[in-house]
């Protein structure tokens, strides 16, 4: 997770307690740090505030909750999911798109392939985003497509050096 992160999901919080994507970001923020009880309790309080949410938050919500509980190949099936519908929901994105993340750590074979599959299918989404054609373009070069990884990184590390 990115320095700061939690920080920031707590401003947010803090500027709107009902904000239920920013309990649920910050859930995963949590584990990634290795604090699974504060994870579960940042999770728990997105859940209690999803009635309300739009069917688009509900499902990013969802996938977070099946994240954190350690439930990973549902939390992967519900990725596809959610990212099939919304695919610019970086956030989500984010748990996956590099190869020790949600598909990389799945065990499945052909991981990398995967993740590849996945980024590719979402790149008309991202236009020239210089995130995205950053994750894409190591993608890319883990599968040894080393030609058109290059631009990618390139283009990536010009737009945010």
């Amino acid at each position: 997770m990115y320095p700061g992160a939690i920080e920031a999901f707590d401003r947010a919080i803090t500027a709107d307690p009902g904000f239920a994507l920013a309990r649920a970001a910050r859930a995963h923020a949590l584990l990634e740090r290795g604090d699974a009880a504060a994870a579960r309790a940042s999770m728990a309080a997105a859940n209690s505030l999803a009635a309300d949410l739009s069917a688009r938050e509900a499902s990013h919500v969802a996938f977070f909750d099946l994240l954190v509980a350690g439930e990973a190949e549902a939390a992967l099936s519900a990725l596809h999911t959610h990212l099939n519908a919304w695919p610019r929901d970086a956030v989500a994105l984010a748990t996956t798109a590099f190869t020790n993340g949600l598909i990389g750590s799945s065990g499945r074979a052909g991981q990398k392939r995967r993740l590849l599959e996945l980024l590719d299918g979402l790149a008309p989404s991202y236009g020239d985003d210089w995130w995205f054609a950053a994750h894409h373009g190591m993608a890319l070069s883990e599968n040894g497509q080393r030609d058109a990884a290059r631009p990618k990184i390139d283009r990536s590390l010009a737009q945010n050096p």
